[in-house]
């Protein structure tokens, strides 16, 4: 979201008001750079706990519906389905043309999400720190399932969807027949759409990246026993793994990762790099001969098309939407969630046959390219609130020809 404001304000038939609620955080309006800032404050402790779901709901839909009220916008654009915002529309709060982008599913995510741990590391997977800020697998999948109903509501109550794979595609049509459906591909980072093309001769020979994280749905653990596997077979790969906190921490998902890379003798094997700046990803990926994207659920995953701008050759699971940011043999390659000698198989064409890493680095980089391209989405976003604006009933919602208002919360 924060990759689009820029465009979408050079384009200038955009006015911007961008809406959200940080727990912790009080009330706030200000301006910059041409966009006007709302945070709703909550607090963090009912938050994170839950407490009064109802009534907190209740209560940050009204304080968005005043600021849209007062701001007046033309269209709102919610990001996601994964929050509550998106109830406005659905609950009849403001009579205002909606669109929302789907990010994923979340009762998608709901249905695997504890597919990634084994029986036997429940009771690993949280510690006492996750009990008390309510972060174990457990509760958090009670906070997917409490979302279920919800975001339901909200996919059937808005009047466009925004996708990007035929995999939200499909899931749009079925939860809300009725809705448009617009094409709008993902605006990514500059860092990587202008960093210079990836060198199979510069790159590290088996050398491995994935930009993941601790949970369940990342699949992480399969990726590490892929890792296992080929050097199992003196296949000495080695993987550079970033979003996942060097330490073992307090997180039980976190201490969990840390666990397995040492029960399968891994810990010279696996560099753990933690967060990382763009630039610095951008490195990491240059010198690495493969990208992986082990997850077991994902509709577009950003990591994956960044890797793919860069033009490092990618290995995928063939799960949600992924088929669509990768085509199989031609810009990468697929193989089925949760198998984890196939992924080391798939991996291993790549790093043992130089054509063909270097056929699927200039393929998959040339169709990110296209797929990225800034003035395309800006294009076909506009194109979308445009269609949904005019196709309002409300006279007074119709959109202009320029400096057209939007709220995106």
């Amino acid at each position: 979201m924060s990759s689009l404001v820029r465009p979408l304000l050079d384009s200038g038939e955009v006015q911007l008001a961008i809406v959200t609620s940080l727990p912790g955080y009080p009330d706030v309006e200000f301006a910059d750079d041409e966009v006007t800032y709302f945070n709703i404050g909550a607090n963090r402790v009912l938050e994170t706990y839950g407490a009064f779901r109802k009534r907190r709901i209740n209560r940050l839909l009204h304080k968005a519906t005043q600021i849209a009220k007062r701001w007046a916008p033309d269209l709102i654009h919610f990001h996601g389905s994964e929050r509550i915002f998106g109830l406005v529309r659905s609950r009849g709060m403001l009579n205002v043309p909606s669109v929302l982008s789907i990010q994923g599913i979340v009762e998608e995510i709901h249905r695997v999400y504890d597919h990634g741990i084994r029986s036997s590391d429940r009771r690993m997977a949280w510690t006492v720190s996750d009990l008390l800020r309510y972060s174990t697998p457990a509760t958090i999948r009670q906070k997917y399932a409490a979302q279920i109903p919800l975001e339901r509501e909200i996919l059937a109550g808005v009047d466009a969807l925004i996708g990007r794979t035929a995999w939200d595609h499909a899931h749009a049509l079925f939860r809300n027949p009725s809705a448009s459906y617009f094409h709008v591909d993902e605006m990514i980072r500059p860092s990587f759409r202008q960093a210079s093309a990836w060198s199979f001769d510069q790159s590290s020979a088996l050398t491995v990246m994935s930009t993941s994280g601790a949970s369940p749905i990342k699949g992480l653990p399969v990726l590490l026993e892929a890792i296992s596997n080929l050097r199992q077979v003196d296949i000495p790969v080695r993987l550079k793994l970033a979003g996942i906190s060097p330490q073992p921490g307090r997180s039980g998902l976190n201490r969990l990762i840390h666990r397995r890379i040492a029960e399968l003798g891994l810990n010279d094997a696996v560099d753990v790099l933690g967060w990382l700046p763009a630039k610095d990803l951008v490195s990491h990926l240059h010198t690495s001969r493969c990208f992986v994207t082990p997850s077991l659920m994902e509709n577009s995953s950003n990591a994956l098309c960044e890797a793919q701008l860069v033009g490092v050759p990618c290995v995928a699971s063939d799960t949600g939407g992924l088929s669509s940011i990768v085509s199989h043999g031609q810009t990468g390659l697929l193989c089925s969630p949760g198998d984890s000698t196939m992924l080391a198989a798939r991996m291993n064409d790549v790093l043992s046959n130089s054509d063909l890493a270097q056929s699927l680095s200039s393929n998959g980089r040339a169709a990110a390219l296209q797929r990225h391209a800034p003035e395309q989405i800006v294009r076909d976003l506009l194109r979308c609130y445009r269609n949904v604006a005019e196709s309002s009933s409300t006279p007074s919602n119709q959109v202009k020809q320029t400096s057209a208002p939007l709220l995106a919360t």
